[in-house]
């Protein structure tokens, strides 16, 4: 059973904000037919995903920080597997 915390959102302006670029720059790859903007698009992504990695008001004890970072490694770790597979074909 979920506590009330692991269905909280995260509510940090920065992470919102981000979120939105970055899901609409994800839903963009998906929507492509084209390798290239793929990856023209996949760098841009990665490009906003790093904004949440070295975010400057990351606070250690923070559960919205720590759930950010986690969202942002796991995006990044998929951008870098994108990125690899293009070059692969």
């Amino acid at each position: 059973m979920k506590t009330s915390d692991q269905n909280r959102k995260i509510e940090c302006p920065i992470f919102i904000k981000q979120d939105k670029i970055i899901s609409s720059i994800t839903e963009r790859i998906n929507k492509s037919d084209q390798y290239f903007e793929k990856a023209r698009l996949s760098e841009e992504l990665k490009k906003e995903i790093n904004i949440l990695l070295k975010c400057e008001k990351y606070e250690e004890k923070c559960l919205d920080c720590k759930r950010c970072q986690l969202f942002a490694n796991l995006r990044n770790k998929t951008v870098g597997i994108l990125l690899l597979a293009g070059e692969l074909t």
